[in-house]
């Protein structure tokens, strides 16, 4: 069972939560909704708690759009929102929508709070089709080392991908140095919990517990 469904859903957060958090998101947010509609958060009252919420939901959403895109949200907004996201929101994500390239972007099992350490440094795509159940994950390291690893994958009913890698190939300066190589990774999954309204970002949560933060590129 993936971390998120094993989990029961957090309560609506209470208004000092709510608005600490919307507050360190406020500065991000501003440019997509507005410095206005982020604001009134702020000045919202105990009446008006679910309001609150459902602007503060908008607020992390433009963050993490923002990051997938530029990657220059600091480490700490970005956890912020993904973590709001996650305990606040559950899109409604079909198994077409998963279906293409996606690209890596940011991770909490490898970002370091530092600057320029927040996010992935190198180009790293998950190419998943559940129709065919075929999934490969190829990485651009730099000094021309491409490892590119081929499996499996399907998809299950409560929004996660389970995927299982089995073969390896790995060119260095164009040259093939493993050609379908047999590996023993164990089996994996992506729970997923956000996607943007235009299908091209995508939040999921692997059976380690670590928010993954991807980009469509095809």
């Amino acid at each position: 069972m993936s971390c998120l469904t094993s989990a029961a859903r957090a309560p609506l957060a209470k208004k000092s939560s709510t608005l600490s958090l919307s507050t360190s998101l406020h500065s991000r947010a501003h440019r997509f909704l507005g410095g206005r509609q982020c604001a009134s958060v702020l000045r919202a009252t105990d009446d008006d708690q679910h309001s609150q919420a459902g602007i503060a939901l908008q607020c992390a959403e433009a963050v993490v759009r923002n990051a997938a895109t530029t990657q220059k949200v600091s480490y700490k907004d970005i956890v912020s929102a993904l973590n709001l996201l996650r305990s606040e929101n559950r899109s409604s994500i079909s198994e077409h929508d998963v279906q293409g390239k996606w690209k890596f972007v940011f991770s909490t099992m490898s970002a370091i709070n530092f600057p320029g350490l927040e996010y992935i440094p190198f180009k790293e795509v998950w190419d998943c089709n559940t129709y065919t159940q075929a999934s490969t994950l190829q990485s651009n390291i730099p000094l021309g080392i491409v490892p590119k690893f081929t499996g499996s994958c399907s998809w299950q009913a409560d929004q996660t991908v389970d995927f299982h890698f089995t073969k390896m190939d790995l060119r260095i300066f164009s040259k093939n140095v493993l050609d379908r190589k047999e590996v023993n990774f164990p089996p994996s999954q992506y729970s997923f919990f956000y996607m943007s309204s235009d299908k091209s970002v995508i939040v999921g949560c692997n059976n380690k517990g670590a928010v993954t933060l991807m980009v469509r590129t095809e």
